[in-house]
């Protein structure tokens, strides 16, 4: 059986109402699921990761206009900034990977 686009969505939908996050974008507040980014990174001392670089997943049937990389975010009382932007496969998700804004 083949998921129709919508029924994805919804699935969607649902995996991210389960985790109670949400990120402001152009003063808009979006649902998302957000982790930090350690694929590729060394840990700090101690085998800390720092909380420098994240990623954070939001549904693409919420925006009108997309983020690109180099637009800033709120997430969790910090501001970030978008590095890159990538979509899934079936167009269903966006995939934000941030780091720390600096000046």
């Amino acid at each position: 059986m083949t998921l129709t686009a919508a029924e994805l969505d919804a699935d969607l939908a649902e995996i991210i109402a389960d985790f109670p996050q949400s990120v402001v974008i152009a003063g808009t507040t979006y649902a998302c699921a957000a982790d930090d980014l350690t694929i590729g990174r060394k840990p700090d001392e101690a085998g800390i990761f720092s909380d420098d670089a994240m990623e954070i997943h939001i549904r693409t049937a919420l925006f009108t206009t997309r983020p690109v990389a180099g637009a800033t975010l709120t997430y969790g009382g910090r501001v970030l900034r978008v590095v890159s932007v990538r979509t899934a496969a079936d167009d269903n998700m966006l995939t934000l990977v941030c780091q720390e804004k600096t000046a």
